[in-house]
């Protein structure tokens, strides 16, 4: 034979295939219909009537055997066995044609209207938890072990930001006034790494004023941990100078640290600084949440900042629990103010004192 393949020549050979693996999976049966005699009483297949076609196939009878207008397969479905290699390659087939997307009911519901397949939604699980593509494309990455904490952020602090992490976000667009070019800010976020408390400032620009506006207020911190930008790596120099010009013994009376330690993430590594980022997001919501879309001149972004700042500083620490007896819980407002802050009690509802 020469030439392509017709249509008759393709369904004689899928005939065949699919008569012999009837003929070796369902022997009895297929023996006794071709003798013309009854089915065992045992036999899996009596209540599908089955009987053999034209080309030695074996098909289902059922009640719509009369309906000429449907096709000859939705008449008289093909019995497909179980466990047979037959079955799984047409159950590949239509896998492959709904582009691996269609899930097990909508395959049983497209492989009936020519085979009916024995257990065939256990056969088209099978296949899926075989298919090679569908492992791919719904493969879940490992979960790590996480690392342990750094050592800085389990040391003792005897005040909020002693150990502290820094990182920057923006730019937020402020209007100057009339006829005056819009200017960017930044938003320069601390974050002690023991207390979880926060300190926002308003950075005109990338340079290290926002960190000594911190320092003014919050106090010299004893480690400092960012990511590796160069407006960090760059005020490392400047930090030592400012911790040469300082009076030890006022340092040491007011229990601060000796030296001012930086500490970098690796270069192109965000992830590192997850004590930090989350709260940038953190920071970041809330800022735009009381902003919305709006043009802000520079006070009323530095007021967003200190609202988002407060309302961050009120969170949770731990458990809320629903019990009346149970202490509220502890926020980062206690290690900064002794109580609860923000806008969740005032201040003759918070009784319970965490001073150590």
């Amino acid at each position: 034979m020469k030439g392509e393949l017709t249509a008759e020549e393709i369904a004689d050979s899928e005939h065949r295939v699919i008569a012999r693996a009837q003929e070796e999976s369902f022997s009895v049966e297929y023996a006794a219909l071709l003798s013309g005699k009854m089915l065992p009483s045992s036999s899996k297949l009596l209540t599908l009537q089955p009987q053999l076609d034209e080309h030695g196939v074996m098909r289902m009878s059922g009640r719509l055997g009369d309906a000429e207008c449907l096709p000859l397969g939705a008449r008289f479905p093909i019995i497909l066995p179980r466990k047979s290699w037959v079955i799984k390659l047409i159950i590949k087939q239509y896998h492959e044609d709904g582009k691996h997307v269609l899930g097990t009911n909508q395959t049983l519901a497209v492989v009936p209207g020519t085979y009916w397949t024995i257990s065939g939604r256990e056969a088209i699980r099978e296949w899926e938890r075989e298919c090679a593509r569908c492992h791919r494309d719904k493969a879940r990455p490992a979960c790590p072990l996480m690392a342990p904490l750094p050592k800085m952020r389990l040391q003792k602090s005897l005040r909020a930001f002693s150990q502290t992490g820094v990182d920057y976000a923006g730019p937020f667009i402020t209007v100057q006034g009339r006829g005056k070019a819009r200017q960017k800010r930044y938003l320069c976020l601390f974050t002690c790494l023991t207390s979880r408390a926060v300190h926002l400032e308003m950075a005109y620009s990338l340079d290290t004023s926002a960190f000594y506006r911190m320092v003014n207020r919050r106090g010299l911190p004893q480690e400092v941990i960012s990511d590796n930008g160069t407006n960090f790596v760059g005020a490392v120099k400047e930090l030592k100078e400012l911790f040469r010009n300082l009076d030890q013994d006022a340092v040491q009376r007011s229990l601060a640290n000796r030296g001012v330690k930086c500490h970098f993430n690796p270069p192109y590594s965000p992830h590192f600084g997850g004590v930090f980022e989350t709260m940038i997001k953190s920071a970041k919501r809330a800022i735009f949440a009381i902003l919305g879309n709006g043009d802000v001149t520079d006070e009323e972004l530095e007021t967003a900042f200190t609202g988002a700042e407060a309302l961050i500083n009120s969170r949770p620490l731990t458990y809320q629990s629903t019990h009346p007896q149970d202490v509220i819980p502890l926020t980062p407002n206690h290690f900064l103010h002794g109580q609860i802050g923000g806008i969740f009690a005032p201040e003759s509802v918070d009784t319970t004192d965490y001073h150590p």
